[in-house]
Parts: structure tokens; sequence; C-alpha cells
């Protein structure tokens, strides 16, 4: 993907940040304070259990009710309890590995519509805690983590298919070992980085980006936050965000929150939780807001059972000038297939690209009235119809004017509605 200016992003992400970016506490978790839980979301329900409260490991599983905010404790897991992570396939939830003073590598299926756990086939790595672990589309993966505080550390990366009850070992993430890893899914694709290697004092900041299609990584725009460890992080729409944990090598723990643009693969930073710092918490989404509440609020405690809602609505992302003078109109939109772009002055580029970043339209006129576009008035037709419905991203660069003015761009988003 090509990338865009600087300025532009800046005008885009203002543009974006007039949504609500809040924060609401809402009722604390339903167990007691603790940190390493897990959690994901399934449905309209959010699920959080296991962990560390200070003086047990649990093994306790609570359904959260976003409609009338109340917690609902359910089938205790039915492994030993622990301090891991897991994430949802459709309709079920998974949970395993992790550590409790063992180390471990069951791995279990939780269904909530007979509030059930099943054992499923056992994680064919190294046993470990303190992985990443996510789904894409209908099948999981799961990767990077420890054996122990004192390593080995790991990059190694696996696919879990739920309906074969298998597990295949994929391309290996190509960052270093680590451990406590941020990631996410977006459609076909997931996000991870940053964690640390505890064994050298490392603490990370790179990020990448997996393609299920291809099983290969890409390196992305590093987080550009402080480099961290044992955040919370999960996506919404089509964005991810990540936010709270901590830096082990100076002890400091951190309540800021930050939001990645796939599209353009760049960062803003958001409001920041309205509470403790905190690292180990858990975070998941339902619908369109965001979810985080557990967590240890310093090296040495206390825990914590509050529990917080993010609220993001994006606007409408309207036509965002370097040069005040151009004037750009795109109509119709939404539009079912065919664009026309007008604009005020010549155009030396124009590129479509989806909400992952990939580039799927581009055209570079040369000359006057190339390719349809009329250099005095740009003025084209743009045929998307092979294209899904959705949004995506218009970017628009001009020609310098003879009187020595610079390079203009515009970005405007886009919907393609059929």
């Amino acid at each position: 993907m090509k990338k865009l200016s600087a300025v532009v992003l800046l005008v885009l992400f203002c543009a974006i940040a007039k949504g609500q970016n809040t924060w609401t506490q809402k009722t604390n978790f339903g167990g007691t304070a603790r940190y390493g839980a897990t959690g994901f979301s399934i449905g309209n329900y959010g699920y959080i259990g296991l962990g560390w409260d200070g003086s047990a490991y649990q093994n306790d599983f609570w359904q959260y009710d976003p409609s009338n905010d109340t917690w609902t404790q359910k089938a205790n897991f039915a492994g030993a309890g622990r301090m891991t992570s897991g994430f949802a396939i459709g309709t079920m939830g998974y949970v395993g590995l992790g550590q409790n003073g063992n180390v471990y590598t069951d791995f279990w299926q939780y269904d909530p519509s007979n509030n059930s756990w099943v054992q499923k086939a056992n994680f064919p790595g190294a046993a470990r805690y303190a992985f990443s672990g996510f789904a894409i589309g209908a099948k999981g993966y799961l990767g990077l983590g420890t054996s122990s505080s004192s390593g080995p550390m790991y990059n190694d990366f696996y696919e879990y298919d739920p309906f074969n009850d298998t597990w295949t070992q994929k391309t290996s993430f190509p960052g270093a070992v680590r451990t406590a890893p941020a990631g996410f899914a977006i459609g076909q694709k997931a996000w991870l980085g940053m964690g640390s290697d505890i064994t050298i004092g490392a603490t990370y900041s790179d990020w990448y980006m997996y393609d299920q299609s291809t099983d290969s990584w890409t390196q992305k725009a590093n987080f550009p936050g402080l480099p961290r460890t044992g955040f919370v992080s999960f996506s919404i729409g089509n964005n991810g965000y990540i936010g709270t944990g901590g830096n082990f090598t100076s002890s400091i723990y951190y309540n800021d929150f930050w939001e990645y643009f796939p599209a353009f693969d760049s960062w803003t930073q958001r409001a920041s939780l309205p509470a403790s710092v905190r690292w180990g918490g858990v975070g998941f989404f339902i619908g369109t807001d965001g979810y985080l509440g557990t967590g240890n609020t310093s090296s040495s405690g206390p825990y914590t059972n509050d529990f917080w809602k993010y609220t993001t609505k994006e606007n409408d992302v309207a036509v965002n000038e370097l040069n005040n003078q151009i004037q750009i109109s795109v109509y119709p939109n939404p539009f079912s297939g065919i664009v026309t772009i007008h604009s005020s002055e010549k155009i030396s580029s124009i590129e479509i690209m989806n909400v992952l970043g990939e580039k799927v339209y581009s055209l570079n006129p040369v000359g006057n009235n190339s390719n349809g576009v009329n250099h005095l008035l740009a003025h084209s037709l743009i045929d998307l119809s092979s294209q899904p419905s959705g949004v995506y991203f218009l970017q628009i660069k001009t020609e310098p004017r003879r009187g020595g003015d610079p390079q203009g761009s515009v970005v405007k988003k886009i919907i393609i509605q059929k």
C-alpha cells in the first residue's frame, strides 16, 4: 500500500476523532478482583473468567449482558484454575494452555447454548502462557508466549480448525520471541506485535500483519506509544484498539488507549481509560462498543474488578485538503458501482483502498484527457462494480501549480452500496 502523507492523515484523524470517543463505567465484574483472566464475546454477550485474585487461581466464568448491565455466573471452566487467554470462533468460546505454577497444553470449548465445557485436542506446541490468541473467520490462531519466567520464549504460530478439531503449524511470527503480545483480527487478516522478552529485559513496539490467505507476515508501522506488555487489545468494525499494559523493566503501568487504522497503517491516541493504570486486564467488543476491565494496578497490586465501556462512532470522513483552494466532488456517494470525480485542479493520481489498506483501483493519468481524465477540470468516471459493498478510501493527488504551490492531496471516504 502506498502511504498517505502525514498531513493528510492528521487531518483525516481529526475528522474521525469527532466521534464519541468516551468511556462509561459499568457494573463491576461479578467475580473477585483479579488479573490474568480470559475474556471474549459471543453474539450479544461478553464473557470473563479464570485468572489470579491474589489468593487462588480461579476457574469461575461469568457472562455480561450489556442490555441490562448485569453479570451472570456460568458453569466453571472444566480445567484447573489458571491465568490464560481465550477467543471465540463463531458461536463457541475456546480457552486453554496457561499457568498456575504448572504450565498446560489442554484446550477447551465453551458452548453458551447449553452452558457446558468440552475438552478438545491438546495444543501441539510447547506448554505455555502469556501467548496471543484470536480468530480469523472460522479458524483460531495461537502462538508466541513462554514456558516460564526464565524462558524459553516462543514465536511459533498455530491454526486451530474447530470443525475437524485439529491443529496445524503455520509460518512463525517474524519478530523476536516474546511474551504477552497484543493481537486482534479484522476480516481475513490479523495484527500482532509488541510484548516483551523477560529473559533479556526487552520490551517491543514492532507490529506485524498476518494474511490468512497466504500464511505470510508483513511488518507494519510500529506502535507509537511507550513499549509495553500485558495490555488489552480488540477490534471494533474496521479498526483495532490497544490500551493499558505495563513495562516490567521500568515497573511503570499505563492507562492510555490507541486506535490502529489498517487502511492507512497508522495509529492515533484516543481518550485514556479514566481509571487506574493496569496490567493483565481483559478486553473484548460487543457490536460497536469495546469493553475493558479487571487487571493488576501495580507490581504488587491491588487487583481490580472495575469494568468500562468504550464508545467510538466514526463520522463520515469529509473532503480533507492540504490546500484550501482544492475543490473535489465525488458523486453519488454511496453508489452501486460507478462514481464520478470532479476536481478544480489537475490530477496526478487517483487511488482507492479498502478498509484493510489493499489497493483496489489506481489511475495515473499522463497528458491531457488521458484515461478519461480531463486535466483542466479533472472529471473521471470510475467503475468499481466488481468490488463488494463496503467502505473504501479515495485518495486524489493534484499536480503542482505554475506558481509553485506544492502538490495537494485529498482523502474521502466512499461507500459502495449494492
